[in-house]
């Protein structure tokens, strides 16, 4: 476990000896490591950026499955069609609906109130397209559910996933936003141009 950073005692587990041994040989197989230092807090908001390709889920799920912890993590509702639904589900994933965003931060907030320990991941781009900018959901679910930001980015020029630093949301939505955009500016997705 020392080439991981050391998880909370309080944070939910996920998995098995298996799962474990499956995320760390392909993390290396991959050429991946993970650095950072993580917080004792019971609930947060990991935003993960920039996201800019399709291989970030799978990086991101070896990293949850090599270290065992749960987190929770909003996906296309597409990813959850059958035959595939049981098993996102299983691995943490809740659906959203883009065409019917109202009310999204208030469902997880909701959730956030209802657990004593609970972590959520969230790309705040909203997509893995160029939208220069982020959106701000992730800002209002951390402000609605009040819980801090834990900002983590999938580096693909040094191949590091890294958890960063947390974030605690003000009253200026626009302005975190921004303040976010330039902070994950600094890394570099699989497809820099998208970012």
């Amino acid at each position: 476990m020392s080439e991981f950073p050391k998880i909370p005692d309080s944070w939910d587990r996920f998995g098995n000896r298996f799962s474990r041994w499956l995320g760390r040989t392909v993390l290396k197989a991959w050429g991946w490591k993970v650095e950072g230092e993580i917080p004792d807090i019971p609930k947060a908001m990991f935003t993960v950026a920039p996201h800019t390709s399709n291989w970030d889920f799978p990086i991101g799920l070896m990293v949850m499955f090599a270290m065992d912890f749960k987190v929770y993590w909003m996906g296309k509702h597409t990813l959850f069609s059958w035959p595939f639904n049981g098993i996102m589900t299983k691995w943490g994933g809740i659906p959203v609906y883009r065409h019917a965003p109202k009310g999204l931060a208030e469902q997880i907030a909701d959730r956030f109130k209802a657990h004593e320990t609970m972590l959520v991941a969230i790309a705040p781009e909203g997509t893995r397209k160029k939208v220069g900018h982020l959106k701000s959901g992730f800002l209002r679910i951390a402000k609605a559910a009040n819980v801090p930001v834990f900002r983590v980015t999938i580096d693909y020029k040094t191949k590091t996933v890294r958890f960063l630093d947390l974030f605690y949301p003000t009253d200026s939505v626009e302005k975190d936003a921004q303040e976010c955009y330039e902070f994950f500016g600094q890394y570099q997705g699989k497809i820099p141009s998208n970012y």
